[in-house]
């Protein structure tokens, strides 16, 4: 059954592909999709799928993460199921729907918190955070923003902790709390 299963997701992420843009990218991402072996197809996937986010393609972007997951999720890869979840998440936040946001961030919460995955609980609590702030939930937005600072600051994650502070004084100077 999942060998059907696969070599349906595979036929349906080719059926995308034949459609995706001149992108030289895309193109070799593309072929190397069509010759990855199972573990490697996942791969391929969420960079096809972040190609298009990028592009801000998201609908085909959120085509490429939710065949990515439903491979994970008959493999049973425990690392990647978190990974499409957020990433599915982060489409839906640049889209503003906020509301699936907020689903698909929680749900790699709680993946990455299964498997004691700090960072990707620390980047997916900044992610809630940045929903929280624009759905105006100041206080839940300001304590993920604490929550995922604590952990990139043990990991010494300095991009992520710029990005963190950054995100804080947005709020404080939309609060007018010029001091913090």
């Amino acid at each position: 059954m999942r060998s059907f299963i696969l070599i349906i997701l595979l036929t349906f992420a080719s059926f995308f592909g034949a459609k995706a843009e001149e992108n030289s990218t895309l193109d070799s991402l593309q072929n190397l999709l069509k010759k990855a072996n199972r573990s490697d197809s996942i791969t391929y996937l969420m960079l096809i799928g972040e190609e298009y986010f990028v592009s801000e393609h998201y609908t085909k972007a959120l085509d490429y993460f939710f065949i990515s997951l439903k491979l994970c999720e008959a493999t049973d890869d425990l690392t990647g199921i978190p990974d499409a979840t957020n990433s599915i998440g982060r489409v839906y936040y640049n889209m503003e729907n906020y509301e699936q946001g907020l689903i698909y961030y929680n749900k790699a919460l709680k993946h990455y918190e299964g498997i004691v995955d700090e960072e990707g609980i620390g980047g997916v609590l900044n992610n809630l955070a940045l929903i929280y702030y624009e759905i105006d939930s100041i206080e839940l937005a300001v304590e993920n923003y604490q929550k995922a600072l604590s952990i990139k600051k043990r990991y010494d994650d300095k991009l992520d902790i710029a990005a963190i502070y950054h995100n804080l004084g947005l709020v404080y100077i939309n609060q007018k709390n010029f001091a913090k």
